[in-house]
């Protein structure tokens, strides 16, 4: 839905957001005065837009959402094991420009909005952790939430190597996968 609102002030509004996540993944505990800095506004505009460095964590957390979303776009014609193996190779390279939302979540989790776009994407996750079951590519017998958090912590060790510099964002698209994919295959 288009933004209704002045374009100079949707501008604005997203040179904060963007000079907020440059200053949160340099320093997850940044301040207000830090992103007014960084964003080239004045602390009055800065508040202006967002009221305190909360409502900023939620906008952010949004945009996250939002930018994941249109990333996964051209995955909603796959499901199953194709469908996760590209999961992990579009969400890990996005894994520098996101990696503080962890240490931020509990500034953002009390948001409906936020919220609402969280539990949306798990129920997207576990909709493709069914599907992989359904086609005999996982374990039947291992429930949706515990393939979906799996997923996730998958996800997250490979964040963790890929910005320690251990691995490649390639490797670690391949490694995550096939720890999943093996870790959650049918015992014969």
């Amino acid at each position: 839905m288009p933004d209704k609102r002045d374009r100079r002030l949707v501008q604005s509004e997203k040179a904060i957001i963007e000079a907020g996540i440059t200053a949160f993944i340099a320093n997850p505990m940044a301040g207000m005065s830090d992103i007014a800095t960084a964003s080239g506004v004045g602390r009055t505009t800065l508040y202006r837009h967002f009221e305190s460095r909360e409502a900023l964590v939620k906008a952010i957390a949004l945009r996250c959402f939002d930018e994941i979303d249109e990333a996964l776009q051209p995955l909603h014609d796959m499901d199953g094991r194709e469908a996760i193996e590209a999961t992990f190779e579009l969400l890990i390279p996005v894994a520098n420009r996101y990696r503080f939302m962890n240490s931020l979540w509990p500034d953002a989790s009390d948001d409906p909005v936020v919220v609402k776009k969280s539990r949306q994407a798990t129920k997207e996750m576990e909709w493709l952790m069914d599907q992989a079951k359904k086609r005999g590519e996982i374990d039947s017998s291992l429930p949706s939430v515990w393939l979906t958090t799996f997923f996730e912590m998958t996800l997250y060790a490979a964040w963790s190597l890929l910005e320690s510099g251990d691995i490649s964002a390639e490797q670690a698209a391949t490694f995550a996968a096939r720890s999943f994919f093996e870790g959650c295959a049918k015992t014969k």
